[in-house]
């Protein structure tokens, strides 16, 4: 459950109180999407402000939503906004979809990127 990932994203210290969570679950591709949109227009509007302790933020998405987040026309939203984060959390998500995240992380900003799981749903 995505509830559960983000509790034990507190446990281990990669989510903190200090950072805004951006929790996505869409039923539809264009919901992902404005979702996704209106978060990246919030990290713009916070990284043009002149506040001393601008926010940080970690974003949360569940496996149905990342196959809408995965898709061509959703991708460069999901790697701007994800990039924009200290964290990702991907919870209930296949092996491929995992393996996707990584590439597109890779291919689109040259970075490294690390994928940890439970191993649960780690059965194709």
């Amino acid at each position: 459950k995505q509830e559960t990932a983000i509790n034990i994203g507190f446990s281990c210290k990669l989510l903190t109180p200090e950072l805004d969570l951006i929790i996505v679950n869409a039923d539809t591709k264009q919901e992902c999407l404005d979702v996704l949109k209106k978060a990246l227009d919030d990290q713009r509007q916070n990284a043009r402000s002149l506040s001393m302790n601008p926010k940080q933020y970690a974003l949360i998405i569940d496996g149905p939503t990342l196959a809408f987040a995965l898709e061509d026309d959703v991708k460069p939203f999901m790697l701007e906004v994800g990039t924009a984060c200290k964290a990702v959390v991907c919870c209930r998500v296949s092996p491929l979809q995992k393996a996707d995240v990584v590439t597109m992380v890779k291919e689109g900003r040259a970075a490294v990127t690390l994928a940890i799981g439970d191993g649960a749903n780690d059965v194709s």
